[in-house]
């Protein structure tokens, strides 16, 4: 039985202001401590395997986790959060017209029958439903039993919806947009299992436990 454990990555300034990231943004004060408790919650989970999306407040998420428990890990851009056009980098989350992340948004719904859409530099829909099974390819090809991955809201949110509709003659905007209907806080764990020549199933979901510690 494989198992694999999704993490987000702690909180960082731009989910405080609500604004869209890029790779470099690092994590709040709040996300420190975040995946301080973080790594205090999985000390005694026995992996085998750690790897982290390599953007930034990924990486500084991870190496919390694995100083704290004495695990080497590696980074994978499979595993990075979905990208989005470069002119709506720093804008703030507001539903107006205009607003480039609104209008971004806005097109690439009017567009839910092309998975090949591109606005502007951003991922299609089928490029991310693509890395998303590349990415559970490599986990599941890894000689690993017990596996870390840190990642981001946006890619986990799409990859656990992607395993929910396993088998479903469904479009790559159906899943995406019922990963968007999920929710998940900063460094949540969720877990997925699979058999040896089994389907992925989800195990837990948003666990924030630690939170409370």
């Amino acid at each position: 039985m494989k198992t694999i454990y999704l993490v987000r990555h702690g909180e960082t300034n731009a989910n405080v202001k609500k604004t869209w990231q890029n790779a470099f943004d690092e994590l709040s004060e709040r996300g420190v401590v975040q995946a301080e408790n973080l790594a205090n919650r999985l000390q005694n989970v026995p992996f085998d395997y750690v790897v982290s999306s390599s953007m930034k407040r990924a990486v500084q998420t991870v190496e919390a986790v694995c100083e704290k428990n004495g695990l080497p890990y590696v980074q994978s851009d499979l595993f990075v959060e979905v990208s989005v056009p470069t002119s709506t980098i720093g804008s703030v989350y507001v539903e107006v017209v205009g607003n480039p992340g609104f209008d971004y948004v806005t097109a690439r719904d009017a567009e839910a029958t092309n998975p090949d859409f591109r606005y502007e530099d951003e991922e299609t829909l089928h490029e991310l439903l693509s890395r998303i099974q590349s990415g559970l390819d490599y986990l599941d090809h890894l000689p690993a039993e017990n596996i870390l991955v840190v990642t981001h809201g946006t890619i986990l949110r799409t990859l656990v919806s992607a395993v929910m509709h396993q088998g479903l003659d469904v479009s790559p905007y159906t899943i995406f947009t019922a990963g968007r209907r999920l929710d998940t806080v900063n460094t949540s764990i969720t877990v997925l299992h699979k058999p040896e020549n089994g389907l992925w199933s989800i195990f837990t979901y948003n666990d924030h436990a630690h939170f409370a510690e």
